[in-house]
């Protein structure tokens, strides 16, 4: 799974941190959290987001419902005060 979201992220130039995961019968159940640069407008920063959570459960091949959380790119180090994984565009 994680192969995958590197890969997505990677092609729509997304950073992402607290990747949650769990399965529950026959789907997936997946929540990870976004970085936008500040300058990002709300409703790209959305679009983006859409794409991740469409094409991520067709991506796995297998039924998934994924849950974003959008977040700036700059602060987030300050909000989160744990470490977290990022997964960096190439």
């Amino acid at each position: 799974m994680r192969e995958k979201l590197d890969t997505i992220c990677s092609e729509l130039n997304i950073q992402y941190h607290g990747v949650r995961f769990r399965t529950t019968g026959y789907r997936q159940i997946i929540e990870v959290h976004l970085l936008f640069p500040e300058a990002t407008l709300v409703s790209e920063a959305h679009r983006l987001a859409t794409m991740l959570e469409e094409r991520l459960p067709v991506e796995l091949g297998k039924p998934a419902e994924v849950t974003t959380h959008l977040e700036s790119l700059e602060d987030h180090a300050a909000v989160h005060h744990h470490i977290h994984y990022t997964g960096k565009p190439d």
